[in-house]
């Protein structure tokens, strides 16, 4: 596996960086979605009813799409880990 700045950082340290990439790209910001909707001049209740559907979906879908994304990656994190990061988000 190559990663920019190999000289920097050990590839232990890359494994890190590119599961913490993958946890915080797998969960959107439902905040910024409002705030793009305002000034944007956009629906609120739109946005809102949006905003909740995504919310519902990865209620659902986060730990199956997290387990996928970071297995092609090659790393393993816990179910439990997983779904403690759900309750949390929730």
């Amino acid at each position: 596996m190559t990663i920019a700045f190999n000289a920097l950082t050990s590839p232990q340290l890359q494994l890190q960086y590119l599961a913490g990439a993958e946890l915080l790209g797998s969960a959107p910001c439902t905040t910024m979605a409002f705030v793009w909707s305002y000034l944007l001049d956009g629906d609120a209740a739109y946005t809102l009813v949006q905003v909740a559907t995504n919310d519902l979906i990865l209620l659902f879908a986060y730990v199956p799409l997290v387990t996928i994304l970071l297995g092609i990656g090659g790393i393993t994190v816990p179910y439990k880990t997983l779904i403690f990061s759900v309750l949390l988000y929730v």
